[in-house]
Formats: structure tokens, C-alpha cells, sequence
């Protein structure tokens, strides 16, 4: 017949049907192939056993798209999110470098050729006691000032050469990058007209202003010239090379302590707050906030808790006791 109004409770594959049944949504608990099972191993939607549908709800093994309890697209236990696969292979702890605890601060240290050899001598010692007080000398391994800055620091030192083995000299900081270059160029009105040597030279005061990254500008620069400019305003025929570098700075907003000038180095420690014969403070070792925290912690330098004393609250005499 066309319409039954009956309502069957016997086996049937009708489109809904609320008994033990095949049919596109079941409620019952046993096997099916419906789209919706609340009970079965294959629907669509099952929330009690293993299933291949797009979601499971169940903790038996299934492959479906959202599987409370085995490998489907967001998994608790293997599945494309994993809570416990992170615990091995997945987020490791970094390796911090042993060594003082110290902060990075960069300076310039540069000049012309014809430095007079008493300037050199003072570049060499104020290199020597800034890097005492945590300072790191960038220079470009050019004969004259940058050499004398090179001399008078140990470690703390980034010479950026224009190539490697540049006068003779080897260091990990030699690649000139197409950018580099650019800023190099805006910077110098002849640039394009110049041959790739001196190109890459004059870029190379770009990595030593602005650091390897370029983006690292140093503190502040301590340079010689002829006629002491410290800015681009004050360059002149007489600033030399170093011109080049004093522009780049200047645009920055680096100071410029230009040695030319007699109270240049006056001007230096005032600004660095570094007195003539002033002693560096003491580096903190690497463990400083661990030791900070097992000291507020009760713990002592080996390690063993040390038991502080409790308080104990004082007991009352028969007469301050009230009736």
C-alpha cells in the first residue's frame, strides 16, 4: 500500500525505527550500519564501541575522525594530538651556555689609518677595561684603530671581515649579505660607481653598527678622525673613512665618541658611568637564582634542607587560665 499508518515494532528496514534493527539510526546496542548508532561497532556516530565513523566517543580502537580513546584525528592516547607523545620525542629542554651570567653589549671601536700612535695606545686600553666591565668590541680587522681595539680585548669580540682571510685575519663573522650592501649604499653617494672590493668593505660597516643580524645595533662607537665629527653634521674633507661609519651610526642615534676631540674620553666615562680606575662588578655565576631560591627554600650549598626552627606557641599558667 502506498501509506501505513502502522507503527511496527517487528524487524524492518524502514528510515526510523526505535527496535533492535539495521536502519540509518538506531538506539539500540546491537551491531547495525546505520549513520547514527548509540550503541553499535560500525555507525556514523557511536559512543560505546569500536567504530569507524567520523565520531567515537568510545576508548576501544578506532580510526574516526574524533576518537576519545584510540587513533583518530585528535587522540588522547597515538592519534594526530597526543598528550604523551611529547613526553620523549617532542619538547626538549635547551641547553644553556656554561659561563657568567652577562648581559650582551655591543661597541663600535674604528677609525682612519693615520691615527696618531698615542690614540692608538688609549684605543687599546679603553678596549681592554671596557671589555672588563662586560662590553664587546665589533670591529672590521683594518689596520690602525680597529687592530688596536682587536689587541686590547681577550674574548669579547666580534671582528666582522669583509671576506674571509681578509689582512690576514680569520673570523666566523665574514658574510656580507645583498642587504647589508643596500644600507651601505644609502650611506654613500658614489656607491654604485665603486668597485665590488670596496663595496663589500664599506658593508661591512654595516654589520659592525648594526650586528650579523642587522638588527643588533651597537651601544655606542668610539672612533678617531682628524677634525673629531661624532655626527654626520659634523663631517668634513677631514673625516676620512671612517665617515662612511659615523653616517650609519649617526642615523641610528648611536652615540659617537670621537677621540679627535680632547674631552672625548671624559665624555665616554661620564656616559658609561666608568671612572678612571674604576673596578668592574663581580660577574653572577650561572646558578645565581637557583642558589637564591634554595637559600629562601632552607636548603643548603650541598643540597641537604636545613631544619629551621618552629615556633611553638607558649603554653598558659594555671592562674592566666579563665573559668
Amino acid at each position: 500500500m502506498g501509506y501505513d499508518n502502522e507503527r511496527s515494532t517487528q524487524q524492518d528496514s524502514g528510515r526510523y525505527q526505535q527496535s533492535n534493527d539495521q536502519s540509518n539510526y538506531n538506539r539500540g546496542n546491537m551491531d547495525s550500519n546505520g549513520s547514527y548508532n548509540a550503541g553499535s561497532r560500525s555507525g556514523g556516530y557511536s559512543s560505546n564501541s569500536n567504530s569507524g565513523g567520523s565520531y567515537s566517543n568510545s576508548s576501544a580502537n578506532s580510526s574516526g575522525g574524533y576518537n576519545g580513546g584510540s587513533g583518530g584525528g585528535f587522540y588522547k592516547g597515538g592519534g594526530g594530538y597526543n598528550k604523551g607523545s611529547f613526553k620523549k620525542g617532542g619538547f626538549k629542554k635547551r641547553e644553556e651556555d656554561e659561563g657568567p651570567v652577562a648581559l650582551y653589549k655591543p661597541y663600535v671601536g674604528s677609525g682612519n689609518p693615520d691615527t696618531p700612535p698615542h690614540i692608538l695606545q688609549k684605543m687599546e686600553d679603553l678596549a681592554r677595561e671596557l671589555e672588563l666591565h662586560g662590553y664587546t668590541l665589533r670591529a672590521g680587522g683594518l689596520d690602525g684603530p680597529e687592530t688596536a681595539f682587536e689587541n686590547g680585548t681577550s674574548n669579547l669580540k666580534e671582528i666582522h671581515l669583509p671576506w674571509k682571510g681578509f689582512n690576514n685575519k680569520d673570523s666566523p663573522f665574514t658574510f656580507t649579505s645583498n642587504r647589508a650592501k643596500e644600507i651601505a649604499s644609502q650611506y654613500h653617494n658614489a656607491y654604485k660607481g665603486l668597485k665590488p672590493a670596496i663595496q663589500t668593505i664599506l658593508a661591512k660597516n654595516v654589520r659592525v653598527v648594526t650586528g650579523k643580524d642587522l638588527k643588533s645595533p651597537a651601544l655606542f662607537a668610539i672612533v678617531w678622525s682628524e677634525d673629531g665629527a661624532e655626527s654626520n653634521r659634523e663631517k668634513s674633507m677631514k673625516t676620512g673613512n671612517v665617515g662612511h661609519l659615523i653616517a650609519i651610526a649617526d642615523s641610528m642615534r648611536i652615540p659617537i665618541f670621537n677621540l679627535g676631540k680632547s674631552d672625548a674620553e671624559e665624555r665616554l666615562r661620564r656616559y658609561l658611568d666608568i671612572p678612571v680606575g674604576s673596578q668592574p662588578p663581580e660577574p653572577l655565576p650561572v646558578n645565581y637564582e637557583r642558589q637564591q631560591r634554595s637559600e629562601q627554600q632552607g636548603y643548603s650549598n650541598n643540597g641537604s634542607q636545613e631544619q629551621k626552627p618552629q615556633y611553638k606557641p607558649r603554653e598558659p599558667s594555671f592562674d592566666e587560665l579563665e573559668f
